[in-house]
């Protein structure tokens, strides 16, 4: 099964991409970082992540959103041209 990716939002320090398959360990990533109060789907992962803070490795999608804030929810990039581009 692919990644999905998700926004984070948190009360406790600033919100973050995970790159997880499922929303539940998307949620349990979130529950080690702090406190979350929202999550939604992303095109594309972003920076600053939580599921690899050492940079992106074998397996690791780079980060392609550059705007999150306004990604967030979406299935695809709304730019045009996109930020991947």
């Amino acid at each position: 099964m692919a990644k999905g990716n998700w926004w984070i939002t948190f009360t406790d320090r600033g919100p973050a991409c995970a790159g997880c398959v499922t929303r539940e360990e998307a949620e349990a990533l979130a529950s080690e970082a702090g406190n979350w109060t929202g999550m939604e789907k992303l095109p594309y992962p972003a920076n600053p992540r939580l599921d690899d803070n050492n940079g992106w490795g074998e397996g690791q999608t780079p980060s392609f959103c550059h705007r999150p804030d306004s990604c967030k929810g979406r299935g695809s990039c709304p730019r045009n041209p996109s930020c991947t581009s």
